[in-house]
């Protein structure tokens, strides 16, 4: 990465109910439309990782979670809105909280969600990057 440019900072939660780990349908008109994913998104100016992940998880879900210990970080380009790549990095996280009720779903991010075993996992389709995280995301409970 140049030294003129920064990085954009994300955050994911893996989240589990029963041994299953929730998944969220990426919406078609976000970067990697039809991809399944944890819930997670940008950290803003001023937030810790742990507020971020606590408001992005109720933002994209309705859930309150304690955030628990990381599992996973990894750097990649993420396309903007504007077409262009910008360098991100993403800390994951296993979370903990109330999870018995349904996930309320914003529709412009996701359009649907599962929660799925770890031999489900190849029934719900993503990239390989986000595949590896879900496959983490079990072998760190």
């Amino acid at each position: 990465m140049p030294p003129h440019e920064r990085a954009e900072v994300c955050v994911g939660a893996a989240i589990f109910r029963r041994g299953r780990l929730l998944l969220l349908l990426r919406s078609p008109t976000v970067p990697f439309p039809g991809q399944w994913e944890i819930p997670g998104g940008h950290v803003e100016e001023g937030e810790t990782l742990e507020e971020a992940l606590i408001r992005e998880v109720k933002e994209e879900t309705g859930f309150d979670v304690v955030v628990g210990r990381p599992f996973h970080a990894w750097s990649y380009r993420l396309p903007s809105r504007l077409g262009r790549l910008v360098p991100t990095v993403e800390i994951d996280f296993q979370c903990r909280g109330a999870t018995t009720s349904t996930p309320r779903l914003d529709a412009g991010e996701h359009t649907g969600f599962a929660w799925v075993l770890r031999e489900e996992l190849v029934r719900y389709p993503t990239a390989a990057v986000l595949d590896a995280i879900h496959r983490r995301a079990f072998a760190s409970r």
